[in-house]
């Protein structure tokens, strides 16, 4: 019953996203001159997307350093060019299928690089949060620079709060994480379950990816190339205005991060299909710019940003079987 009733979530969670999506797409192109928008595309210069995409690169590479730096001495032994391939497979299944996979294929594959996988998951959770720390600081940034609309302004204040109660929790683990080793062996020591040890050694490999943040040294790494991933992704975002000839200002492509990543979390089509033009149309709103063109600029934004981490993760698939790794994943 539980496995048929998680099926049937799934399948659910992708009608609406289907749905949602469809909404999104329909209200991106609603009163839209599709002439101009081709126009627009068409005009494009080609040196400013060519330096998109080299942002696009760096943002990538700069993530591989980063989970690099979590997976600590434990992943000493995997070579940057195996965690490219896990981090670019895992955004291939993000981008292309709708139920949001990746993050298991990244565990997946680091399994069988004789990792612990509650480890990995552990170091996962962890860049996640780093990315909801900034995610928060550019947030606050654009809240002293610019009057937000309601639909950017709730979820962010949403994401603020829940950023805030995982620093606290997070901070406490760390804290009394000894403390929370002997109950958890207090507790093993009374129980007579036989699904108990296996789950207390899950936990301990899992807490252990915590050993990274007793190292001033790793911390401050982790915050500048943290930096460096959305600083990345910002200019990636600036360059693309440049290409189509937009005088914005950086708070512009500040806005767009923002909001895209504000609305990540909801279901969609595969690739974000609709969301992510429509969200760009309402940000650039913000800056009076030309629905057409705002149109133009999503478009554009999502083919530089989606379509080299599809092409590369279809790459790395071939290159290990795709049955085999579609079987490993499922």
């Amino acid at each position: 019953m539980g496995a048929t009733e998680h099926i049937r979530g799934k399948w659910l969670r992708l009608a609406l996203g289907l749905g949602l999506s469809g909404v999104a797409l329909y209200l991106a192109l609603r009163g839209v001159d599709l002439k101009q928008v081709g126009g627009t595309l068409s005009g494009a210069k080609a040196g400013f997307i060519l330096l998109a995409l080299v942002g696009v690169a760096l943002s990538h590479l700069m993530k591989v350093l980063r989970w690099k730096i979590l997976l600590g001495q434990p992943g000493a032994g995997v070579s940057a060019l195996r965690l490219l391939e896990a981090l670019t497979v895992a955004q291939f299944f993000n981008l292309a299928l709708p139920l949001r996979i990746g993050e298991i294929s990244r565990v997946i594959l680091l399994g069988r690089r004789g990792l612990s996988r509650s480890f990995v998951l552990g170091t996962i959770v962890l860049e996640k949060f780093l990315d909801l720390l900034i995610f928060a600081l550019m947030f606050i940034i654009l809240l002293v620079l610019l009057p937000l609309p309601g639909w950017v302004n709730q979820p962010g204040i949403v994401l603020l709060f829940i950023t805030a109660c995982i620093c606290v929790l997070l901070l406490a683990v760390v804290t009394w994480r000894s403390v929370l080793f002997s109950w958890l062996d207090r507790l093993s020591a009374r129980v007579t379950w036989r699904w108990w040890k296996r789950v207390q050694g899950w936990l301990y490999s899992a807490l252990s990816s915590l050993d990274i943040l007793s190292s001033r040294m790793a911390m401050l790494q982790l915050a500048l190339v943290s930096a460096g991933v959305w600083g990345a992704a910002i200019l990636t975002n600036q360059l693309v205005f440049q290409a189509l000839g937009l005088d914005l200002p950086v708070t512009a492509a500040l806005l767009v991060m923002v909001a895209l990543q504000a609305v990540f979390s909801l279901p969609s089509a595969p690739g974000k299909l609709g969301i992510f033009e429509y969200i760009c149309v309402l940000s650039l709103a913000v800056f009076a710019l030309n629905q057409s063109i705002a149109l133009s600029y999503g478009i554009l934004l999502h083919a530089i940003g989606y379509l080299p981490v599809i092409a590369l993760g279809f790459v790395f698939l071939w290159s290990q079987g795709f049955s085999r790794a579609w079987k490993e994943l499922l």
